[in-house]
Order: structure tokens, then sequence, then C-alpha cells
């Protein structure tokens, strides 16, 4: 992992497709590189999800699937750097909400705080922190 760089997992394309890529963006040379391997265990194609980095790893949660309803596979999905690979974290947790607005991971707690939410069409200021196994 290099600075300054941007990752980005998935998202809308130009042609409104739901993508499942990785990416990797260098703001030095403003190269964009698809960092996903074809066929390897990896979060399903989704927007409106969370992804937040912590401590060499980006954390992917939630979000909208292809078919615009709310991905409900229960899994924190999280991509080690250092080891350059996705697992997956089952969460105990009902909440299965569209987007999150803010989010922060602890991992030696295994908690994952979401802060403000929104559940179709109600945004929701609450604080929510689910375990992870």
């Amino acid at each position: 992992m290099s600075f300054p760089d941007i990752y980005v997992f998935g998202g809308r394309t130009n042609s409104n497709s739901v993508s499942k890529d990785f990416l990797n963006i260098s703001l030095m040379t403003y190269q964009i590189n698809n960092i996903s391997k074809s066929g390897s265990y990896s979060p399903e194609a989704r927007y409106n999800h969370l992804s937040y980095f912590n401590d060499g790893r980006l954390y992917v949660w939630g979000g909208l699937a292809k078919d615009s309803t709310p991905v409900n596979d229960g899994l924190l999905w999280t991509y080690d750097f250092d080891k350059s690979y996705w697992f997956a974290l089952e969460m105990s947790s009902p909440i299965m909400m569209e987007r999150t607005l803010l989010r922060v991971v602890e991992r030696e707690a295994n908690k994952l705080c979401l802060i403000g939410v929104k559940d179709a069409a109600i945004y929701i200021c609450d604080v929510f922190q689910c375990a992870v196994r």
C-alpha cells in the first residue's frame, strides 16, 4: 500500500451498472489500477455501502446489490493490504441498512460502530454497536 493513494471498492459505473471492482487511484500520477483478482473470494457488487480504512485494512459493509435491494449477507468484508486478500467476518446484528454516514471500526474490541444510517427513505441518527466475530 502506498500513499497518497485512494482505494475504491464497488459503486456504480458510467453505464450505471453495479461494480465489484477494487481500484487503486494514485494521486501522484492519476493512474487507476484495478487490483481485483478475477475469481477471488471478495464482496459482491454493491453501491451506497460503507467502506472504512483502519490499521492497514479496508472494511466494506452493507449497501445495495445489483437489483437495488439491500445486501443482506451479514458479513463485514475486510481487505488486508499486507496479505493482499479479502476475508469476511460474521456480524451479530440485525442492522442491514442501505448506507452508513459515519463509521468507526475498533479491531481490538471486535466492535463496529455505525453512526447515522439510512433505512429505505428514513434517516436514523442513532448509534449502533455491533459485535464482529
